[in-house]
């Protein structure tokens, strides 16, 4: 998802991502590579996607924070 997004994005913009000065072809073409209907669900799959992975990634790292040498007695 991210990378699809990323792409498009560099492909078609020279400068920075602006929600509310996106042009109508880029729109469409974000929303065609996500498959997704709309923005408003673009943004809200995105926000959880995000919401995820840093769940995941903190828990990746307590564990191996707890695998750890140091944390060892």
């Amino acid at each position: 998802l991210y990378l699809a997004l990323t792409q498009m994005i560099r492909l078609c913009l020279t400068g920075e991502f602006q929600r509310d000065d996106v042009p109508p072809g880029l729109s469409d073409l974000l929303l065609a590579v996500t498959d997704l209907p709309d923005f408003a669900v673009l943004e809200a799959h995105l926000k959880e996607m995000s919401r995820k992975v840093r769940k995941d990634f903190d828990r990746l790292l307590r564990a191996g924070a707890s695998l750890s040498p140091a944390s060892s007695p």
